[in-house]
């Protein structure tokens, strides 16, 4: 019985190698290519998957070099030392952006409040510059056709015509919205009738950091294009002896990371300024001036002075020239030097820290 079993296998085991030999090998190396082919694609996409992720981690991909620099005109009045100041530094940034009027609400009425620029001036520039049109809170309802955006729209055209009939190079205009971050649906309602009544030019919005946690944000900031960043901020102090920063840095550096992964070209605005507050004895804070006449506040208040720390500012441009979110495009000064403005920067400061020098 051995030996008629040994037979039988040998036969099968000759017929399988006279038959079926290169036809097998032929399969068996095809199907070994196609798995091979599933494992690398499959790998391929663990990879990229990982790199994806790696860059929403890390705020998307990021870049170094020198940024755009510009600057905020922020007075409502053009006085002599405001017109001096924009004919010396105009040449140092991309863009002066001039604020040019505010919209107030007295219930649902708008009110506006014009700044008269030199026109004649910011012609002869021969240098591009955005017009800032400041919107007030805004309770609702927002439609895309009512009395309300219908007037923001109007304003804005204006704005837009004027300056291109005084022969003034308009780069933008930027909508500074103060929005609740609970009605960013709202905004962007509003938003495409402007960018309809002003095209071709671009329409900038301005952000806070406390948007970007926000769903209605990347809708918001995708049909705009782009927008501004506002890292700095005057908040309520709590106390006389609170710590109090118009900028911290290590807020600034998440949010702007936040920002990268949003992925929307994005600058963001720095400060120069400072704040004079007034406390009541107790400690109780009763408010704030930043430009003009000190307010007519009770003469056993307690005054401090809170300014920009120039020196903080100088590690955030540092770092973000050596490393930034590629979707970054640069920074935005609140506000350009003025001789006669006490509360914010010289030149010499401002010029140091944007270039990253030593103070």
């Amino acid at each position: 019985m051995m030996t008629g079993k040994s037979s039988l296998q040998n036969h099968f085991q000759h017929a399988e190698q006279t038959c079926f030999p290169a036809r097998a090998r032929s399969f068996c190396a095809a199907l070994m290519k196609r798995r091979l082919v599933i494992l690398g694609g499959l790998f391929a996409a663990i990879a990229v998957a990982l790199v994806g992720l790696i860059l929403f981690a890390s705020g998307g991909p990021h870049v170094s070099g020198a940024m755009r620099q510009d600057a905020y005109v922020w007075q409502r009045a053009w006085t002599q030392p405001v017109r001096d100041a924009v004919s010396a530094y105009a040449t140092n940034f991309s863009e002066l952006v001039l604020l040019r009027g505010e919209i107030t609400w007295s219930g649902s009425k708008p009110e506006l409040i014009r700044v008269s620029l030199d026109k004649s001036l910011l012609a002869d520039l021969k240098r591009p510059v955005g017009l800032a049109l400041r919107v007030g809170t805004y309770p609702g309802p927002f439609t895309t056709n009512d009395a309300a955006i219908q007037f923001i729209c109007d304003t804005a055209a204006g704005f837009v015509a004027d300056a291109r009939s005084n022969g003034i190079v308009l780069a933008e205009l930027q909508l500074d919205f103060d929005c609740a971050s609970s009605k960013l649906d709202g905004y962007r309602a509003w938003l495409e009738p402007v960018q309809r009544r002003v095209a071709p030019v671009p329409v900038t919005i301005t952000a806070l950091p406390n948007w970007l946690r926000k769903p209605a944000f990347a809708k918001l900031a995708a049909l705009a294009t782009n927008y501004v960043l506002q890292v700095h901020s005057a908040e309520r102090p709590k106390s006389f002896d609170a710590e109090y920063s118009l900028c911290e840095p290590q807020a600034a550096r998440r949010a702007i990371e936040r920002a990268g992964k949003i992925g929307v070209p994005f600058r963001v605005a720095l400060p120069t300024y400072g704040y004079v507050m007034a406390f009541k004895p107790s400690g109780e804070f009763i408010s704030l001036a930043a430009e003009g006449p000190r307010p007519n506040w009770p003469t056993n208040a307690i005054i401090r002075n809170v300014d920009s720390d120039a020196g903080e500012i100088l590690g955030l441009i540092r770092d973000w020239t050596a490393n930034r979110p590629a979707a970054m495009r640069g920074v935005i000064w609140y506000r350009l030097p003025i001789s006669t403005d006490k509360h914010n920067w010289d030149w010499r400061t401002l010029n140091a820290v944007r270039a990253g020098r030593d103070l």
